[in-house]
């Protein structure tokens, strides 16, 4: 199980939202992580530039960053 944040991102992770701040998800399977995933990586390019989006994720023992740009997950 995933505990996950979004932050400038809607709550669907399709749309940035230039200072949204973070909003907690919750916990989330590994294939709900999947699909958020899935989706967040078609964010408008133009958007991400401006609201600089992000999906947390944490487990028990780490923590991740996940931002896009160019259609790839970094």
């Amino acid at each position: 199980m995933f505990t996950v944040t979004l932050v400038n991102l809607d709550p669907d992770a399709r749309t940035a939202v230039a200072g949204g701040g973070p909003v907690q998800v919750g916990t989330l399977s590994p294939g709900e992580l999947m699909t958020l995933l899935d989706t967040f990586v078609g964010v408008d390019s133009l958007e991400n530039m401006k609201a600089d989006p992000e999906i947390r994720v944490q487990t028990r023992r780490d923590r991740f960053i996940i931002r896009t740009g160019q259609n790839k997950l970094f």
